[in-house]
């Protein structure tokens, strides 16, 4: 703290907002500003020596004129230094040259989810929830573990990286996260975070809250994926009395099976969610499950049709098509059970003519181990070299 407090004081002020082109630690050339924050400019940089690209977080100038800034500064590098998980951006070092102060982090090369989301539009598909929410739950939880609360989870504040054709969602930005082994910063009674991912325990007081209250920020990120709207919209105060007041609107647009995962994570009592990250990713990942069953199985056109446990079309052998069914056209075909029902035995006595005509194509059922027996020569030789058998046994033992 002392040490903060001193470096504090021998800072000489300078522009950091155009740092284009400047080179710090004698290895990281700044390429472009790539982003801005309340707390920071970021920056895209290379590495001379490693031949990488990182990405540079530096204070802004004005943030330095504040003691209790730059100590939220330190303990953002701190927190996110000390934890290494694929799903969480990396931070290598610090750098303090030149009046700057600012940390050399793990650069990913598809900007923020946000962003990502904008492009490609939401309701997101259920592969793409997959792909990336799950991660998120999955760095939520050893961040937990480690007794790190992040308290301003959003689409913002997580990075997406690209590679090898599969998207890598990384939280980021720990400036307000609420760490158990360091001092406390947030005053008492202070409100910090963004007000439509806030709980509303974190509405009431910030300091108070636990590791569930990121599982609602989370709960609400999952809610605008999956209905591309936000459980409660208009000015903050609004929204802030909504979330108090509310229960949060049903995410309708959402698969059936997700609705109450969502709602639960949205519980206004911490009691009431998801207990652990972990807990949530498995209620998730059944959701999902249940919906990709259901989407997957086949429709029938029958009245009897079957929709449970019958696979797709795709699945079955192809079939001789014929003129009245144009191929992959199964309007005019039989019913699951038509095809696959054996059909119920005739108990009527037939006429002998009937019964005479009818012999040649009956088989009655064969044992599995005698398939030759349906040959009807081999049938009558097997009959013939039985009686010789027989009748040379008769008189070798008459």
């Amino acid at each position: 703290m002392d040490s903060e407090k001193a470096l504090l004081k021998t800072i000489d002020l300078l522009d950091v907002s155009n740092l284009e082109g400047e080179t710090l630690r004698e290895n990281y050339l700044i390429k472009k500003r790539v982003g801005q924050g309340g707390m920071a400019w970021v920056y895209l940089a290379h590495h001379n020596i490693l031949d990488e690209p990182m990405a540079l977080k530096i204070l802004r100038e004005e943030r330095l004129q504040s003691q209790q800034k730059v100590q939220r500064f330190f303990r953002e590098i701190r927190v996110q230094y000390k934890l290494n998980h694929p799903n969480i951006v990396r931070v290598f070092e610090f750098i303090e040259e030149q009046g700057l102060l600012g940390f050399a982090q793990e650069w990913c090369n598809s900007g923020d989810l946000l962003d990502w989301m904008e492009k490609t539009g939401v309701p997101l598909s259920l592969e793409h929830i997959e792909e990336l929410f799950i991660p998120l739950l999955d760095a939520m939880h050893y961040a937990h573990e480690q007794g790190v609360v992040h308290r301003d989870l959003k689409p913002q504040n997580v990075l997406i990286h690209e590679y090898k054709g599969k998207l890598h969602p990384k939280v980021t930005d720990f400036g307000l996260a609420k760490d158990e082994g360091f001092e406390r910063l947030t005053e008492e009674g202070a409100i910090m975070g963004t007000v439509h991912y806030m709980p509303p325990e974190q509405l009431m007081e910030t300091h108070a809250v636990d590791h569930r209250a990121d599982i609602y920020s989370l709960g609400v990120l999952l809610y605008m994926m999956t209905t591309a709207r936000f459980p409660f919209n208009g000015s903050p105060i609004e929204i802030a009395t909504a979330v108090m007041k509310q229960a949060p609107p049903a995410p309708s647009e959402a698969p059936a099976a997700l609705q109450p995962v969502i709602s639960k994570s949205l519980s206004k009592h911490a009691d009431n969610r998801y207990q652990t990250c972990n807990e949530f990713k498995e209620a998730l990942l059944t959701a999902i499950r249940t919906t990709q069953g259901v989407t997957s199985a086949p429709v029938v056109s029958s009245p009897t049709a079957v929709t449970s446990n019958v696979p797709s079309f795709e699945e079955f052998p192809p079939v001789q098509s014929t003129p009245t069914v144009e191929d992959n056209d199964f309007t005019n075909a039989p019913a699951f059970e038509e095809v696959h029902t054996p059909p119920k035995e005739d108990t009527s006595t037939p006429s002998n003519d009937e019964a005479k005509a009818s012999r040649p194509t009956q088989e009655a059922p064969l044992p599995a181990i005698l398939p030759w027996y349906k040959e009807t020569w081999f049938f009558a030789l097997s009959i013939i070299t039985s009686m010789l058998i027989g009748y040379i046994l008769g008189a070798f033992l008459g």
